[in-house]
């Protein structure tokens, strides 16, 4: 079953639908996003008089466990979606109500916002170095060894949360064996023995007998990384655009920072961009699909998606058009995201939950002490062939 996705652009409501209450549960659990969708749900409320919504926030690291166990027990009428793959069971079993009735291709999820991951680069550190570009593999590693002729980290990694060297995986995965293979990866179907998935570990470790990264990855976070890119103590990090936000305290980092694609390998493959979405569901029992169905409209629009969006350093699932008003770091994540029709969610939304946690703990250990892979490889494999049986 493909899971469809829909961004309308509709007009603001005005007129009310039922006095009734309309129960949203949401994941917006960091301060800033809270706060705006607070503002949201008051413009909402204030537009439709008839409609009392009762709010419920989640913690987002969580809520997975938390949408599993509300989603069949007390399903709200209105609720944070999941990744396409985690979604799936629950409209198997049922449990999500569509938003279009075509049979053949029936939407189940309203997508808000999403965010591209590509390399974030310094522009001030690279404008001072000779540097052979980032146009494919080989032209990152020429350039990863001038940059270290500066005395600089060519490439800053934080894997203190094991999730940040999962990107560098998939995107290697992507570039050599392509979307098709690597869902069939995400989904169980192939073996992590597979010498297609060895060749995967093989170009990585490239770049770590090239000392592109540095050795004391495991101690810092994804946030410390980015303010090594910012400080120009590194000249780049493989992160999502949300990684501005960790560097709000500083002047104008949107005009110093850009974002790139990441470099191509085999020829011929289209580049999939790693572009995860923030949706949102109609759960199947939901008490009040009518104003929910009205909420949902309210959240296509494109104003309503950007003012969530800019809080989770993120851009609307309706297009933006780029302009030359925007800043560097915004025309380049734009770029990214319309520059492709390929797109994946990250690995861990991909990836069954066990299977998730193992490869990525194996991803550091890979790391840290590459000559380890065939014994790392054989432990993700056994989790995959238990999930499997």
């Amino acid at each position: 079953m493909k899971i469809g996705f829909i961004a309308v652009v509709v007009a603001f409501l005005s007129a009310p639908v039922a006095a009734e209450r309309l129960v949203i549960n949401t994941n917006t659990s960091d301060e800033l996003s809270k706060s705006v969708f607070e503002a949201i749900i008051e413009t909402f409320e204030a537009a439709n008089p008839g409609i009392e919504i009762q709010w419920n926030v989640y913690e987002r690291s969580n809520y997975r466990e938390s949408f599993d166990q509300f989603i069949q027990t007390n399903p709200p009428d209105v609720a944070s979606g999941l990744s396409p793959n985690r979604l799936l069971p629950y409209i198997q079993q049922g449990l999500i109500k569509p938003l279009s009735e075509e049979e053949t291709s029936k939407r189940w999820a309203l997508e808000t916002n999403r965010y591209p991951w590509g390399l974030m680069l310094n522009a001030a550190v690279l404008e001072e170095i000779e540097t052979a570009g980032l146009a494919n593999f080989e032209a990152l590693l020429s350039t990863c060894a001038q940059i270290r002729q500066q005395n600089l980290t060519p490439i800053a990694l934080g894997t203190r949360f094991l999730w940040t060297a999962a990107a560098w995986f998939e995107y290697i995965n992507l570039r050599i064996n392509g979307p098709i293979f690597h869902r069939q990866l995400t989904q169980g179907e192939v073996s992590f023995l597979d010498p297609r998935v060895v060749a995967v570990f093989g170009m990585w470790r490239r770049l770590i007998d090239a000392e592109c990264f540095n050795v004391n990855h495991a101690e810092l976070s994804w946030q410390d990384a980015a303010q090594q890119v910012a400080d120009g103590q590194a000249a780049m990090q493989l992160i999502g655009s949300f990684a501005l936000n960790a560097l709000a305290d500083r002047e104008s980092p949107e005009s110093t920072l850009l974002m790139r694609e990441f470099p191509s390998i085999t020829p011929g493959w289209q580049n999939t961009l790693v572009a995860p979405s923030d949706t949102v569901v109609i759960p199947a029992a939901a008490n009040n699909p009518e104003a929910a169905t009205a909420f949902l409209a309210f959240l296509g629009n494109t104003v309503v998606q950007q003012q969530l969006a800019q809080a989770r350093g993120q851009w609307p699932a309706n297009e933006v058009e780029i302009t030359e008003e925007m800043s560097l770091w915004d025309r380049s994540n734009l770029a990214l995201l319309q520059g492709t029709s390929s797109r994946v969610s990250f690995f861990d939304r991909e990836v069954p939950t066990d299977l998730a946690k193992a490869a990525m703990s194996g991803f550091r250990a890979f790391l840290e002490n590459p000559e380890q892979l065939n014994a790392i490889l054989g432990a993700i494999e056994a989790v995959r062939k238990k999930l499997t049986r």
